[in-house]
């Protein structure tokens, strides 16, 4: 019979996936090196085929890991996390127990850490989860949080959105107690306001939605939300909410009566406004034809993002033409901020990286124009969003770049140059092909008609306000990449 030792033994292995000194794995473990050896002998001794910790002289131990993935004994429950995976795990299971308490022993059971790591992490999260108003109490072995339950079920959506689920079926998979009826019942909720709105409700908002509707059932059945319903009561902010939104709030209703039904309890009007809000905090994608309507502040909010955006990126942006889908996003994204509603961007990295210049313009952008109107700040989540908007744009935009293209002559390499250029970059418009005696005699013409000079000769970079480029008559392959980040650079974002 393995142990719990042996258990974070073969974890550790399993997560370095590497070799470990016999040092290392004792000092990890709070044990002696003779105590690691004993217990990779047992481990081996009890593996049917081939052994499962291999050992090399010098080097140390490391898993067999085919051997590991094979196996049908316990050594396959052994799930390997990130110390930031382990610790969301942790905090969403205090999350969905609070106010209960968990015994330590049974929170961490499944991670095989020490001691030292379990500490170490209630330290992290008790910090972690201080600026939501969230306490975390650890006592007498057993630890829970505590706190107001709106801001309990807030703090789980903002763990889940760190898990980047995309789709049902890795809720599914991330949440096992999530039964098949459940699952069932809370997607035919969703399919129910997709049919009233005669709408889409696209990713992450259905996400969003779903993991909502699921925290309020979890919650109801353990019978914790008594307070809940005393401190959440209808006032006159919600009640201008609602008059605002009839209609998405009559879908609400129903949607609660029905969660009220197949809980078999009564559930308080409270939970109507909260569906309300993820329901007015979702882009909605109607279907075609519908006209689209939106407020003087989204439109104001609209036209001075597109404004500062062109400002920022030197760039004419046509506001009718981007006008409508920004508002369409701006709008739901207004009640998010307002109502304290986060969403994660599963494609924030690729956005990051593929459109820098554009993402840190528009961060800049819209929490200066949020900022101002309604003090907050927006997430990068948030942002991204925006900035594909943007990016569409620019790139079903793209102005035509004026290029000429300068010889010691004028003629000859200046002319094959100019062939090679247009065949690899057809979407520049080359102006002219000149010497450097002619481009000097007709200065002030050209600087007034080109972006960018191309040239197998040394210009005076004093001479022109625009960028040069000098580049190898053959126009190979790194002339062509710094012809492609010049262009880049000259229509304000990278690709």
């Amino acid at each position: 019979m393995i142990c719990e030792k042996e258990m974070r033994l073969i974890a550790m292995l399993v997560k370095t996936n590497d070799y470990l000194t016999a040092q290392q794995l004792a000092n990890q473990l709070d044990v002696s090196t003779r105590t690691v050896m004993r217990a990779v002998k047992k481990i081996n001794d009890n593996s049917d085929e081939q052994q499962l910790i291999e050992s090399e002289k010098g080097r140390g131990y490391k898993i067999n890991y085919d051997e590991y993935l094979k196996s049908d004994g316990e050594y396959n429950k052994i799930s390997v996390y990130s110390p930031t995976e382990r610790r969301n795990e942790v905090l969403l299971n205090l999350l969905f127990r609070s106010p209960s308490e968990i015994p330590i022993r049974k929170l961490f059971e499944k991670f095989y850490v020490s001691e030292t790591v379990v500490n170490s992490d209630l330290a992290v999260i008790k910090k972690q989860i201080e600026s939501d108003n969230i306490q975390l109490v650890n006592r007498n072995r057993a630890v829970k949080v505590i706190g107001k339950e709106r801001e309990i079920r807030q703090l789980i959506i903002g763990v889940i959105n760190k898990l980047e689920l995309t789709d049902y079926d890795m809720i599914r998979k991330e949440f096992p107690e999530l039964t098949d009826y459940d699952l069932r019942f809370i997607t035919t909720q969703i399919d129910y306001i997709e049919d009233a709105l005669d709408s889409t409700i696209p990713s992450p908002y259905n996400i969003n939605l779903f993991s909502h509707i699921y925290i309020l059932m979890k919650r109801y059945r353990q019978g914790v939300t008594a307070d809940f319903q005393l401190e959440n009561l209808i006032g006159d902010r919600e009640q201008d909410s609602i008059d605002k939104h009839q209609c998405l709030y009559k879908i609400a209703d129903k949607v609660v009566r029905q969660i009220s039904d197949y809980l078999g309890m009564n559930i308080p009007q409270i939970e109507k406004y909260y569906i309300l809000q993820y329901l007015i905090s979702s882009r909605l994608i109607s279907e075609p034809g519908k006209d689209s309507v939106y407020s003087s502040d989204v439109a104001a909010v609209v036209k001075d993002l597109i404004s500062g955006m062109a400002t920022k990126l030197n760039a004419e942006i046509d506001d009718k033409e981007i006008t409508t889908d920004l508002a369409l996003h701006v709008q739901p994204m207004i009640n998010r901020l307002v109502n304290e509603i986060e969403i994660n961007n599963p494609l924030i990295s690729d956005i990051e990286s593929e459109y820098p210049q554009v993402f840190n313009a528009t961060k800049e952008v819209v929490n200066d124009v949020i900022g101002k109107r309604y003090s907050q700040s927006v997430s990068d989540d948030e942002v991204g969003f925006i900035t594909l908007y943007f990016a569409k744009y620019l790139e079903q935009h793209e102005r035509q770049l004026r290029i000429l293209i300068m010889c010691s002559s004028g003629v000859g390499t200046s002319e094959l140059l100019k062939v090679k250029v247009k065949r690899q970059f057809p979407e520049l418009l080359i102006d002219d092909v000149v010497s450097l005696k002619v481009y000097e005699k007709k200065l002030d013409y050209f600087e007034n008609r080109i972006d960018l000079i191309i040239t197998t000769i040394r210009v005076d970079d004093k001479m022109t306000k625009h960028p040069v480029l000098l580049v190898n008559a053959m126009f190979n392959h790194a002339d062509q990449d710094r012809v492609q980040k010049t262009i880049e650079e000259l229509n304000g974002y990278g690709r």
